[in-house]
């Protein structure tokens, strides 16, 4: 079979990022998926998880940290995996620079894998797709609200207080 390359590149802004998610879990009998991941075209590691979340700092703060990933403030360049509910306690949440290429592919075949870009829709993908996730060349331009502090509003949105007990 001929190998399938799917390329999502990732818009930066000079404070924040485009939210990017990606990479569904199985439904089949096996119900976790063995994802080769690359680094600059370094091997990483195979992740046996329900999934593998690729997101920016902007989207650290959603299905990233529900998976148990860090939050990442928007001003850091780079690129956050999140494996979902993996099989051995030693795959982690890993932050990378956000010039690194990120290349994915399913080692064995399973059934129900999908693909999902910041919740959309999805596509299925097998064991003949390459996934690739890059910076792109063009940045988000982001709405910033002078009166609204970064951690002000992370402390509203999580209910973060420090004086309670």
């Amino acid at each position: 079979e001929t190998m399938k390359a799917i390329v999502i590149l990732l818009a930066i802004g000079a404070m924040i990022w485009g939210a990017v998610q990606f990479i569904g879990g199985s439904s089949g009998p096996d119900l976790t998926s063995l994802i080769k991941t690359y680094i600059n075209n370094n091997y990483l590691t195979a992740y046996r998880a329900d999934g593998l979340i690729i997101s920016t700092p902007t989207g650290s703060t959603a299905y990233s940290l529900a998976a148990g990933g860090p939050i990442v403030h928007p001003s850091v360049p780079s690129i956050l995996l999140s494996p979902i509910c993996p099989f051995t306690l030693t795959n982690r949440p890993l932050i990378v620079p956000d010039n690194s290429i990120i290349k994915m592919k399913l080692s064995e075949k399973n059934t129900d894998i999908r693909l999902t870009c910041d919740g959309q829709v999805g596509m299925e993908i097998d064991e003949h797709h390459t996934i690739i996730v890059a910076k792109g060349k063009f940045p988000v331009q982001m709405i910033s609200l002078p009166d609204k502090d970064y951690f002000d509003v992370l402390k509203a949105k999580l209910k973060w207080s420090g004086d309670r007990i």
